[in-house]
């Protein structure tokens, strides 16, 4: 055991391994230690109220702390950087046995990692609308494929987490309970998770689009994509999506000279 381990384990109140015997000597005060291990706890569950907002929204305050608490000591930080923090919470949630009413809990934590997660990845830039236009003047034929951005993830659920997380971004607290209230727990959810300038954003897509998306991710060119899709897709919605958030990244396809 390393001695940052250690020290973790102490914080936590975790055992009396050797190593932290040896830390404890280091206190001359234990009283201090008191208040470094709470105040080591309270930074954490900070942490994880910050990244799982809408999942301490659905529970209430108390339910959350207490879950917290049972998950740090479950899963101590491997990174100093709080935003990191959390990555097995959707799991945990899943095996926690008071959150076992709410089956859809787990699947809304993981969504809302996930949305940090893309917050984290590198910028990029689609193509605006004219760039778009020349490509597609350039480009045609059976072979055309729109290469969406890295950071688009399709992202399915069971449940419907999209429209829950979507519900709890309104402003007041009347408005999300009428929104929530509206919400069919059997209802499985289809998201476009992406990012736009400094955030991630989500979109709830349909199944005809969902597939559409999902083939184009795979490297399919838009007629393949549209096959899979099937004629109830509405394309000049999917469109209208990919171009209103720039998400389509390049063009590939036949140049009116025949080449690719």
């Amino acid at each position: 055991m390393k001695m940052n381990d250690a020290f973790s384990e102490m914080l936590l109140g975790w055992g009396e391994s050797v190593e932290t015997e040896k830390i404890r000597s280091m206190v001359d005060h234990p009283e201090r230690l008191d208040i470094y291990r709470h105040n080591y706890v309270i930074s954490l569950t900070e942490a994880l109220s910050e990244i799982f907002h809408v999942t301490k929204q659905v529970v209430g305050d108390d339910f959350f702390r207490e879950m917290a608490r049972r998950y740090i000591r479950q899963y101590p930080p491997d990174s100093v950087v709080l935003s990191d923090y959390g990555q097995h919470f959707s799991s945990f949630i899943a095996s926690f046995e008071a959150a076992k009413p709410l089956p859809f809990l787990s699947e809304l934590a993981g969504l809302e990692r996930t949305l940090l997660n893309i917050t984290h990845q590198p910028d990029e830039q689609g193509l605006p609308i004219q760039a778009l236009q020349e490509q597609l003047q350039q480009h045609s034929g059976e072979s055309l494929q729109f290469n969406l951005l890295a950071s688009t993830q399709l992202w399915v659920s069971q449940y419907p987490v999209g429209a829950i997380y979507a519900a709890h971004q309104l402003p007041d607290d009347e408005q999300i309970g009428q929104a929530v209230a509206a919400i069919d727990l059997n209802v499985s959810n289809y998201l476009l998770l992406f990012k736009s300038g400094m955030r991630a954003c989500l979109e709830i897509l349909d199944y005809p689009m969902a597939c559409f998306i999902r083939s184009l991710r795979q490297d399919a060119s838009v007629e393949l994509a549209l096959q899979a899709a099937g004629e109830t897709l509405d394309l000049s919605q999917a469109l209208q999506l990919l171009i209103q958030w720039q998400l389509i990244a390049g063009i590939k396809g036949e140049s009116d000279d025949g080449s690719h």
